[in-house]
């Protein structure tokens, strides 16, 4: 199978920060490769919305999606396997 293309990998990007990651889908796994700057700044803009979400599965989707939102290029090409979206 051919790599995908930095177009295709941006746009992947762009896609998970416009719909979000669980309307784009992704293996919860993806947790465990994302940068830690990047899960902090994603926590740091959305500490007051957080304890307001009624399910674990809207807290990890916000987190998921901000997180893409503040990965550089390299990190998100790095992880980008991990979401189901071409």
């Amino acid at each position: 199978m051919e790599a995908p293309s930095k177009q295709q990998i941006k746009k992947k990007k762009q896609e998970i920060v416009e719909v979000t990651a669980i309307n784009v889908g992704y293996a919860t796994a993806v947790f465990n490769q994302i940068p830690a700057y990047a899960m902090i700044a994603a926590v740091r803009e959305n500490v007051d919305l957080i304890p307001m979400m009624k399910t674990e599965t809207d807290v990890m989707n916000l987190l998921v999606t901000e997180s893409v939102r503040h990965m550089s290029y390299q990190d998100f090409k790095d992880i980008e396997q991990y979401f189901l979206t071409n």
